[in-house]
């Protein structure tokens, strides 16, 4: 029996994905953002997108892609849009998200760089396209950085989270912390 090392070897370089779980608010997408910026630093080739809120003044009105690598920002979902699918009082604008996938996501893989989606959430999730992507991800990648609900009981969620090599639970107050960590994980895999 090979050793989980040995699996984890594929031509040449060592594979490692990250998961990354918790709570909402819990720090997920600024663990992704600042883990991206220290590989970034390091001179790692990172690649893939964030989703950040969109707030106008305390109320969230929705949420933006961030395209790592590229820094577009285009927005993911809003509350005062029309047509389109619907999470919520969201509508969704699945064409961006097409966009920012075969823009970062695509290329980043193609490169061999860090990959990072944050998230695969119930948005992401209606996408066809951002399904296929993660499931590429997770066959192909030779370091990835994924997010997702904590609790989600969707399939391609429970593959994620069975496919991971290291799965990080993180807690309020602790993403910067676990970012470090992130990074230092991701940086080794090489």
């Amino acid at each position: 029996m090979e050793s989980e090392e040995l699996n984890r070897v594929k031509g040449g370089l060592a594979r490692l994905i990250v998961g990354v779980t918790g709570p909402p608010g819990s720090g997920k997408t600024t663990l992704a953002q600042r883990a991206a910026e220290l590989l970034s630093r390091d001179g790692i080739p990172v690649g893939g997108f964030v989703t950040r809120e969109v707030r106008r003044g305390a109320a969230r009105i929705g949420f933006d892609i961030v395209e790592l690598g590229l820094g577009r920002v285009t927005p993911l979902a809003r509350v005062e849009a029309h047509g389109g699918p619907r999470i919520g009082r969201y509508v969704v604008y699945l064409e961006n998200l097409e966009r920012a996938l075969s823009d970062t996501v695509d290329r980043s893989l193609e490169a061999g760089d860090v990959v990072v989606i944050d998230e695969v959430g119930p948005m992401e999730l209606l996408s066809d396209g951002f399904r296929s992507r993660v499931r590429r991800v997770l066959s192909e990648a030779q370091r990835a950085l994924l997010t997702f609900h904590y609790h989600s009981k969707d399939p391609l969620v429970t593959a994620v989270r069975e496919g991971v090599g290291e799965l990080i639970v993180v807690r309020r107050g602790e993403a910067m912390r676990a970012a470090e960590r992130v990074a230092a994980l991701l940086g080794k895999a090489r």
